[in-house]
């Protein structure tokens, strides 16, 4: 995408805003619903990318979760 800003990320519905090469999260139990598009420096949103990742196990807390 040209001149590239940051990625939009949709988990579960919760808007986030990533600059950093990584992103940690913690999962739901169940169906988690991850969308991920490129943002320009104008603001044009890329093609987004759409998965969902199913969960059932019990994770202990992450430092810094959004």
């Amino acid at each position: 995408m040209p001149w590239f800003s940051h990625y939009s990320i949709r988990i579960n519905e919760r808007q986030k805003t990533v600059r950093d090469a990584e992103l940690e999260i913690i999962l739901s139990k169940g169906a988690n619903l991850l969308k991920v598009a490129p943002v320009n420096s104008l603001g044009q949103f890329g093609v987004p990318t759409t998965a969902v990742i199913r969960f059932d196990r019990d994770y202990p807390s992450v430092k810094n979760y959004w």
